[in-house]
Formats: structure tokens, sequence, C-alpha cells
């Protein structure tokens, strides 16, 4: 009888075949993904990726993490960048802050360079993926088309956040209430996040944690995918 509430509440299982059963075509996940390119040189595959549907923007670099807050998948030069945070590391450094702050967010890194330079093996840490800046077209497009799916799949959207928690040491019972409102906005459709809002606000949490979550109420996983 002291586990039998547990099974009034939603989990992320419930999530697992969500993005099956919406099943929105690559052309518009491409479209409605937004992705950001950190880079202080013009990205040649941009032009290419965006005349295939892709929404993709070149932001240069970034001197605050909150820049990249509304994209969902971030492809991050190795070289040249993160200049406002530890020069040593440069794109790694980006790559780490982006991690820690939104750890829902994809993030690839790449270079012109060797992929086993210091910069490289910092950034392999963290991001989802190494790619060199050169490779070709159709094998970016064929990575991307495959991460916008994941960018679009709240299953995988909460694993990422959920970890991020525990690694801060939330408590397991705000983790399951938090997930519970979750998965309940998503299954209703609810495209304000206003569910999970709820929950949100009335999670004892710290400063870090909360501006983690509430970044999912403003992420176009709800306004797109869920609505």
């Amino acid at each position: 009888m002291l586990w039998s509430p547990l099974g009034l509440y939603k989990t992320n299982a419930d999530l697992r075949t969500f993005s099956q059963r919406k099943g929105t075509s690559v052309g518009e996940l491409r479209k409605a993904i937004p992705i950001a390119v950190i880079d202080d040189e013009p990205f040649a595959a941009e032009v290419n990726l965006r005349s295939h549907g892709y929404s993709i923007t070149q932001i240069g670099d970034v001197k605050r993490i909150d820049e990249v807050a509304k994209y969902r998948i971030v492809l991050c030069d190795l070289m040249g960048v993160g200049r406002h945070f530890d020069p040593s590391k440069q794109g790694a450094s980006l790559i780490h802050e982006i991690r820690l702050a939104y750890p829902g967010t994809i993030v690839v890194a790449y270079s012109g360079s060797s992929l086993n330079s210091p910069q490289a093996r910092s950034a392999k840490e963290n991001a989802d993926l190494t790619l060199k800046k050169d490779e070709d077209i159709s094998e970016w497009r064929r990575v991307l088309d495959d991460l916008i799916r994941k960018a679009a799949d709240p299953y995988f959207l909460w694993q990422r956040t959920r970890l991020q928690l525990t690694t801060m040491e939330i408590d397991t019972r705000t983790i399951l209430l938090l997930e519970d409102a979750y998965v309940r906005s998503v299954l209703a459709g609810d495209s304000e996040g206003k569910t999970f809002g709820v929950g949100i606000q009335k999670a004892n949490l710290s400063n870090d944690a909360r501006s983690i979550v509430q970044s999912l109420v403003a992420s176009a996983i709800f306004k797109i995918f869920v609505g």
C-alpha cells in the first residue's frame, strides 16, 4: 500500500512513443527546429542547408549563454570563439556552459583542423557529436535530420534534463513531481506548459535548477509539437 500512490504519477515512460505518434515529417522538422551556428568566420554549409529547409542562423561568438536559449540545436566551432568564457579552451568552453545551462539542447562541435586537438578532446566530453567543418553537405544533412528528430522528442528532452537535475542533487521527490507535471503538459497538448509551470512554482529549487526547467516551457517543444 505504501507504494500505490506512485501509480497516479505520469512518468517519462508515458512519452516514449509520443514523437512517433505525432508523425511530423522531416521537412516540417527542418523548418520548426531552430539551429544556431557559433563561428567567428562564415559557415560554408549554411546557405546550402537553408536551401534544404533548415532553420539555421549564424550568431557569431557569444558573450552570454542565454543568447542560445531559443535554439534547440547548436553547431559550435572549436576555434576562434569562446573568448568571453575560457579563451584557452575556446569553443569547448562554450559547449561546456551550454550543457550546464540547457541540458536539453543538442550541441555539435566542429573544426576545420584536427579533431584530436586539445580543444576537440575537451569538447568531446560535453558535445553530442564532433564533425569536420568541411564535411560533405550530404553528411551534414544526414546528421542534422537525425538530430532534429531527437530535438523534437519530449522524451529525449526530459531524459537529459532529469540527468542534470540529478547531478545537481535535486531530491528525488521534487524530480518526480516535476516529471509528472511535464508529462501531463505534453500529453494534454498544453502548448503554454501551464501544468508544468505550476509544478515548477511549487518545487523547492535553486535558482540554477529553476532556470533549467523554466527553459523547457519556453522551448519550441511546447509551442510547436505539443499544441
